[in-house]
């Protein structure tokens, strides 16, 4: 507790790391055997729940470490990027419309946007950590690092809008999961 507060950092972080970890091995092992069908939004899927289990382990080990003195602070922020990246990429494969199907909407959009709202958070990233000269200070980047926050949010979460929308009637059951 600090301040009176119940701090929920490493519980938290532990059961996303056991979580994401477990279900990578099943889904790892799945592909192995060949009971789960190998292709490219397998092995992207996959990709995203590690990356997933890697930042959930890195921010348990810069808890117990004790964070921001032993973890250089440019380490959770990329591992974070990273994981929107690749779920960005896997919710978009996803969406690529089927040649047979009628699309609903204009989907050329979302990739773009999703792929704008990453390189603008490296960007940020990138210009803190390096102390560029057109930064007065690292708090001069407060605000566009916490617009990036929010747009990776917002862009998530019209993938995953759109993901349900898109799907037909009767496989709609089996999008919620991933929703």
């Amino acid at each position: 507790m600090l301040n009176g507060a119940l701090d929920l950092s490493l519980p938290s972080g532990l059961l996303a790391g056991f979580v994401y970890t477990a279900f990578a091995l099943d889904f790892g092992f799945r592909l192995a055997r060949k009971t789960a069908q190998a292709n490219r939004v397998s092995y992207v899927f996959l990709a995203a729940l590690v990356g997933s289990a890697l930042w959930a382990w890195l921010g348990v080990s810069a808890e117990v470490l004790g964070l921001p003195g032993r973890v250089e602070p440019w380490v959770m922020p990329l591992a974070d990027l990273t994981r929107y990246a690749l779920w960005f990429v896997f919710v978009l494969l996803l969406l690529r419309p089927d040649p047979q199907s009628r699309s609903t909407g204009d989907l050329r959009l979302f990739a773009p946007l999703a792929g704008a709202t990453v390189v603008a958070s490296l960007a940020i990233l990138l210009a803190r950590e390096s102390g560029a000269s057109w930064v007065a200070s690292a708090d001069g980047l407060v605000r566009p690092t916490a617009f990036a926050a929010l747009a990776r949010a917002v862009v998530g979460l019209v993938l995953v809008e759109q993901l349900l929308r898109n799907v037909s009637d009767d496989t709609r059951w089996n999008a919620k999961p991933v929703c």
